[in-house]
């Protein structure tokens, strides 16, 4: 390790800054990157919806907030493109007008009685993604009783609902917004990804100055590289699959594969520094490595799960 001494803290800090710059990155689309889906009727609240995507823009940026006016380009497939981007939000916001529920088709019927009734469908497709929906009544409103509601709808009617008075009610659209960041977020293979491969580069970054012996070196990329292949079988699953519902967890819970990035990377760093002795590298790699997979595992789980729920639904 004699060697190491003119060259060891620069390999800690770069430890520290990767677990730093993913730490910041997934904090920030927690706390930015969020994606919001609003669902509402022309004929009875486009104005008001219209300004409350403005204000919302100004909070999440433009390419946040889905909204159907601007967001579907010429040519595209609507359902289709309504279809993914529900499966993808953080969060759905079913405008309500005084209109909603007394619309009615050429027929005579209420439209959201009708089969094919795009904001049914938008309504359904929410309730079903597992993520938050929130009901937001406008022009005062009041939420729709029971016996509007066709019965596969109803389950709206259990979402706290919040009344919004337009774009100047900075209140109502705080909360809305806090609501949003507080949602419930899908589980992303490439952030689980983007750890172990992080775990890999620390490793070969602190072979590369002699701070991991070979042995200890082969030993870590044993551990952690069957759990990036079982990664890439189920991204190469998904993709040849329809998609179905995303699992969800509360946003902290996400940042848990990050814990085990920064502990292994301490167990690294505590090893070049000679703190550690390579033994005790091995029994602690083996443990954070071995739970590390298992959490990993327990996500292509309930990824496998859940699609299988949304395809049988």
């Amino acid at each position: 390790m004699a060697e190491l001494q003119n060259a060891t803290w620069p390999w800690p800090l770069l430890a520290c800054a990767m677990v730093l710059v993913i730490a910041i990155w997934h904090l920030i689309r927690i706390r930015v990157l969020r994606t919001v889906f609003v669902s509402y009727r022309r004929s009875d609240s486009a104005a008001e919806t219209a300004r409350i995507v403005g204000a919302l823009r100004l909070r999440f940026g433009r390419k946040g907030v889905f909204h159907d006016v601007v967001s579907i380009g010429p040519g595209a497939n609507f359902i289709e493109v309504i279809a993914a981007k529900l499966r993808r939000c953080d969060a759905t916001l079913v405008v309500i007008g005084r209109d909603w529920t007394t619309c009615t088709g050429t027929d005579g019927r209420p439209r959201l009685a009708a089969p094919h009734d795009v904001v049914r469908l938008e309504v359904l497709a929410a309730l079903n993604s597992g993520a938050l929906v929130v009901p937001v009544l406008v022009d005062g409103a009041p939420l729709p009783r029971l016996q509007q509601m066709p019965p596969e709808l109803q389950r709206l009617l259990a979402h706290n609902a919040l009344a919004v008075a337009g774009a100047h009610d900075k209140q109502a659209l705080d909360a809305l917004a806090a609501a949003i960041r507080m949602a419930p977020m899908r589980r992303d293979l490439a952030f689980l990804t983007l750890c172990h491969a992080s775990v890999l580069v620390l490793l070969v970054a602190f072979r590369g100055v002699d701070g991991l012996a070979p042995a200890d070196l082969t030993f870590a990329i044993s551990c952690a590289l069957p759990a990036i292949a079982a990664i890439g079988g189920a991204a190469l699953v998904r993709r040849s699959r329809a998609p179905g519902r995303m699992p969800r967890v509360a946003p902290l819970a996400l940042l848990a594969p990050l814990t085990f990035v920064a502990a292994i990377s301490a167990l690294a760093v505590l090893t070049v520094l000679s703190i550690v002795s390579p033994t005790i590298f091995r029994i602690g790699m083996a443990v954070l490595e071995a739970g590390f997979a298992a959490y990993t595992g327990g996500v292509l789980v309930a990824l496998g799960d859940t699609e299988e729920k949304g395809d049988s639904a």
